[in-house]
């Protein structure tokens, strides 16, 4: 499995880094793995779509975090 980079240290970088993940982790939910690509997160992240690849290094990467907050979304109820 796929390690996520580390995590960012500037705040702003931190604030980027998670939109991205709650973006990616709510089209995951909503549309399964298949519609997660870098351009469809940072869109609904406000991000640019450079800045995926900046914070992750492949798509399962990208997954990841989401999965497990995702996962945790569920099994929290």
């Amino acid at each position: 499995m796929a390690k996520p980079l580390s995590k960012p240290k500037s705040l702003k970088a931190q604030i980027t880094r998670t939109s991205l993940v709650l973006a990616a982790a709510a089209l995951l939910r909503e549309r399964g793995p298949e519609a997660v690509p870098y351009r469809k997160v940072a869109a609904c992240a406000g991000a640019a779509s450079s800045s995926v690849g900046s914070y992750f290094d492949s798509v399962t990467a990208l997954l990841y975090d989401p999965g497990c907050s995702n996962i945790h979304l569920r099994t929290a109820r």
